[in-house]
């Protein structure tokens, strides 16, 4: 009977406020910071060691190789599975999936939560899942895929050959699609994303789809057509360089 202080009851957890709570959490992890670290330079959203370090486009910097040694490592492909970038990114990646399911699950237990908004919070949840493992997908290839309705020890022990490459992009272009299909055009509260986000992304996933082992050619047609519509009819345009 005593009233438990430091947690929230979870009869409230599904009450409107608390379920935004919960999405918006689930936004906090887009820039990869996941504890009390000063920054996000190991798990950077950027990508930047992962890529361009890794590429010819820049060198790691600072004050020599001992400074962020791992991402030296990195840059001369010396690293394994210990190595700190590449754990924390990981960990931060699927930090982001599992309150993205979670907000899911209090989102979809919540009798009171208005139903236009539900719909329209759920296709941003979708979005950000859908974010969140194209990262994984991209950096990490084979990955354990694990959704909203996961509830068991067993549901969460997935192997990362569990689902093909294939299956993969199928369940993030679902993710993608849903979100497209239910985000509105235009957000009041900047950040969230929007209907031509989606389409942006479903560009960049058959885009990867394209490649291979899939080169799939209905894919790169896809990718080319949706990457056209945002060009042509998104809200966007280049910045001028005077």
């Amino acid at each position: 009977e005593e009233v438990t202080y430091g947690e929230v009851d979870p009869s409230e957890m599904t009450k409107p406020a608390n379920v935004e709570r919960a999405i918006i959490s689930a936004y906090s992890v887009l820039n990869g910071q996941i504890d009390g670290a000063t920054n996000a330079l190991n798990s950077p959203s950027s990508n930047w060691s992962f890529g361009d370090v890794t590429s010819d486009d820049s060198y790691k910097g600072g004050g020599g190789t001992g400074d962020q040694n791992n991402i030296h490592q990195m840059e001369i492909y010396n690293e394994n599975s210990t190595t700190l970038d590449i754990e924390r990114k990981w960990v931060a990646l699927y930090e982001g999936v599992k309150r993205a399911n979670e907000a899911m699950r209090l989102l979809n237990a919540s009798s009171d939560f208005e139903a236009s908004l539900k719909s329209k919070r759920m296709a941003e949840l979708r979005f950000l899942r859908g974010h969140f493992y194209f990262e994984l997908k991209k950096i990490y290839n084979r990955i354990p895929y694990i959704d909203e309705t996961a509830t068991t020890v067993a549901d969460y022990a997935k192997s990362n050959t569990t689902l093909s490459s294939d299956e993969l992009w199928t369940k993030i272009e679902a993710d993608f699609q849903l979100a497209y299909a239910d985000l509105p055009a235009t957000q009041s509260e900047l950040g969230r994303p929007t209907k031509i986000a989606a389409k942006s992304y479903l560009a960049k996933v058959y885009l990867q789809m394209s490649g291979e082992p899939l080169n799939d050619a209905t894919a790169a047609e896809k990718s080319a057509a949706y990457a056209k519509d945002v060009i042509d009819n998104g809200p966007y345009s280049l910045e001028l360089v005077y």
